[in-house]
């Protein structure tokens, strides 16, 4: 998640961008495309300004999307 450091959260200025790609894949700037488990289909045509990815366990993270109305 964060190149080799621990951390509990990692948040991302994503400037205004459309980032949703598919109804299940959000594409970000300098991690490449994640997949999501819950459709977010509705959230492609929408701007995101910030993405704060959390650490839950080892293996599972949660991802919070603020839109720009």
């Amino acid at each position: 998640m964060s190149h080799g450091r621990k951390m509990s959260s990692i948040i991302l200025d994503v400037q205004a961008q459309r980032i949703v790609t598919e109804a299940h894949q959000v594409k970000l700037p300098g991690y490449g495309t994640l997949s999501v488990e819950e459709n977010i289909n509705q959230l492609r045509t929408k701007h995101v300004k910030k993405v704060i990815i959390k650490r839950k366990n080892a293996d599972c993270f949660t991802l919070q999307l603020t839109i720009v109305d």
